[in-house]
């Protein structure tokens, strides 16, 4: 079983996180999945597909400008298992940017860059 669970509109995808990295409304996501995870994870998104809607009290909002969640994501930190879960809770995310990249060797694992802005709402 892995540490984090990615979900979106045709995915729900078991990874294992190989780094996390939040700054102020942003974050970045590396791990590792499966030519098949990659696709239905591709499937899920529009990366770009986001915009700032307004500023309270120097709080960003950004929104899907899908308007149908077909850039959302959710990231759920696993409880029983690895770091994410006791320094990260669940999150929305709007994807910015999905990079990938096969991983060296014969493993069949492709690397995944997953950049975008936190939703306004707390789930």
């Amino acid at each position: 079983m892995a540490d984090l669970i990615i979900s979106g509109t045709s995915c729900s995808i078991d990874c294992w996180v190989k780094r996390w990295e939040s700054s102020d409304y942003s974050i970045k996501l590396d791990t590792f999945m499966t030519k098949s995870d990659l696709q239905l994870l591709e499937d899920s998104t529009v990366p770009g597909a986001v915009e700032s809607m307004y500023s309270i009290l120097g709080r960003m909002y950004y929104h899907d400008t899908t308007f149908q969640g077909n850039n959302t994501l959710r990231l759920i930190p696993q409880s029983d298992l690895g770091t994410t879960s006791g320094m990260r809770s669940e999150r929305s995310l709007y994807v910015k940017h999905l990079t990938s990249d096969p991983v060296k060797g014969p493993s069949g694992y492709i690397n995944v860059t997953v950049e975008g802005y936190l939703s306004g709402s707390v789930i």
